[in-house]
């Protein structure tokens, strides 16, 4: 997580911005925080507004005849909750031993018709990014993930991929989680 010195460093760039913004006569500061999470061996940004829970990896009930990729299902506020596997799913399988349990999250993203939690090795913390951070898609990449990718951002000095969990999702709705997948 970030240190208070950080967070005191992040508001102070954010006021800056503003007041920059507001000179420049746009009143429209595009500023969004992130979730920075790790999958496997590769390190994610999620914005934070397309996540309506983190939640720490409970009881789960297997479901025979699904995908690999497909953990189980849960509850979450009275709703079942598709809990995906996304070292599996997005093909970023660590060579390391599998995560540490204490480490792994359940990020909870609401679907147009169902709900999915997207099982994460390691929530790393919470990031405030600014439009001018973005950048376009690296096209060298390789793996299914590359798929959900918007954009890059730079953040302390490391370049990583933005991960849009609602096409995830919406993708997710239309497939057939059959062990034929």
């Amino acid at each position: 997580m970030n240190s208070p010195y950080e967070l005191l460093a992040g508001l102070a760039l954010l006021r800056e911005k503003s007041r920059e913004a507001g000179d420049a006569g746009d009143s429209n500061l595009n500023a969004w925080s992130a979730l920075v999470v790790r999958i496997g061996g590769i390190h994610f940004v999620i914005a934070q507004d397309d996540i309506e829970e983190i939640l720490t990896q409970d009881k789960l009930t297997q479901v025979r005849g699904v995908a690999p990729w497909f953990v189980g299902v849960g509850f979450f506020q009275g709703k079942l909750l598709n809990v995906i596997d996304g070292q599996r799913l997005l093909g970023t399988e660590s060579q390391q031993d599998r995560m540490l349990l204490a480490a792994v999250r359940i990020l909870v993203i609401p679907g147009d018709k169902e709900w999915f939690g997207l099982k994460v090795d390691e929530l790393m913390g919470i990031r405030h990014v600014w439009a001018d951070y973005a950048g376009p898609p690296k096209q060298t990449e390789k793996g299914d993930w590359i798929n959900y990718v918007e954009h890059w951002i730079e953040i302390k000095e490391q370049l990583m991929p933005v991960l849009n969990v609602k096409k995830m999702a919406s993708v997710l709705e239309r497939s057939d989680v059959s062990e034929t997948v």
